[in-house]
């Protein structure tokens, strides 16, 4: 007799990397537009990623 098993359904690795963002920025009391913003910089390099916020 065979058992299935089942599989965790897959998830977004965005949301996961949002997920994990947001819980940083509340512990370090930081907003999570900045935290998205300073992910979207060291993604990039791109200072323009950083316009509007207070890094």
């Amino acid at each position: 007799m065979h058992i299935a098993q089942s599989s965790p359904s897959p998830r977004d690795p965005d949301t996961e990397v949002a997920d994990v963002l947001a819980l940083l920025c509340a512990q370090i009391g930081e907003t999570v537009e900045n935290g998205l913003a300073a992910r979207r910089y060291a993604l990039t390099g791109d200072r323009r990623a950083l316009a509007g916020t207070l890094l």
